[in-house]
């Protein structure tokens, strides 16, 4: 028997509650394990042990097909970091079954896009890694993109033609506390029917930068994002293509700055949205 892999199953009655567990894996080994957050299915990791089990009893059935599955393809490996390798693909698929339905919106896509530059950009400037990736306000909705101990990021992805920018809510261009807040908009043209997958050789490159452990929590971000979820070219290749025009940088926090502001928004009102057109913001353009 595999002892780095076992199938725990308790009787009660009627029910056979199965559990799998994953024997030996260091803290440095788990850092390297694709484990997101997933509604019906809980990972707990403790005493070098990783114990996958259901969460919701109505997705029972669907559980123990993919367990006992997931159970047979790991044992059959002895060494760990075959297992990890295995053990990632294999809890992509899981999570790619339930978003084949879904198809990548070229407005999310795009937005998307454009963090991913950013966020190239910023990894080559600086090799604290691990700061620029838990700046990177994914996967949890923020007020803004980016959010560092001395400046917030607002990123803006438009198409080629388009002249403003939408700004979801009153605190998107509000600065907190002594931050410098900054707008970054980039132009993104598209293409349609492309071979050329640009998100998923940006997600590869970014990949390719990154330490084992920084690499697995920049995957994960993308995965668990609330808005838009994406788990690489791989389980989700994309038939279009984009590429950046230009950007801009913009310095939000002078007073003359046009916005609608958390702190001068009339009580009783709420969920703001406006559009911000591009030529009015100019004179506040930070200049490289």
């Amino acid at each position: 028997m595999n002892s780095l892999v076992e199938l725990i199953e308790n009787k009660r009655g009627e029910t056979t509650t199965r559990i799998l567990k994953i024997n030996n894996i260091s803290p440095d080994q788990y850092k390297i394990l694709f484990i997101p957050k997933l509604e019906n299915t809980d990972f707990k990791y403790f005493d070098n042990q990783i114990f996958i089990e259901l969460k919701n009893e109505n997705f029972r059935e669907q559980y123990d097909l993919w367990i006992k599955a997931l159970h047979s393809k790991l044992k059959e490996y002895t060494v760990h970091n075959e297992l990890i390798q295995q053990f990632n693909i294999e809890i992509k698929k899981f999570i790619g079954l339930f978003m084949k339905r879904k198809k990548l919106s070229h407005a999310k896509a795009r937005g998307f896009y454009g963090e991913l530059l950013e966020l190239k950009k910023q990894l080559k400037e600086n090799n604290d890694h691990g700061k620029v990736l838990n700046g990177w306000h994914r996967p949890a909705p923020a007020n803004h993109d980016f959010d560092y101990e001395d400046y917030s990021l607002e990123i803006k992805a438009i198409g080629r033609t388009s002249s403003a920018i939408k700004i979801s809510s009153e605190y998107q261009l509000s600065s907190f506390g002594k931050k410098q807040l900054k707008l970054k908009v980039s132009k993104i043209d598209l293409i349609e029917k492309s071979f050329d997958d640009s998100i998923g050789k940006l997600y590869v490159e970014i990949k390719g930068s990154l330490n084992e452990a920084h690499s697995m929590l920049f995957e994960i971000k993308c995965a668990e994002d609330t808005f838009c979820k994406y788990l690489g070219p791989e389980f989700m290749p994309l038939d279009y293509k984009f590429y950046e025009i230009e950007h801009s940088y913009y310095n939000v926090d002078q007073e003359e700055f046009p916005r609608i502001c958390n702190d001068n928004v009339e009580s009783g009102i709420s969920n703001v949205k406006y559009e911000l057109d591009l030529s009015v913001i100019e004179d506040f353009k930070i200049l490289d």
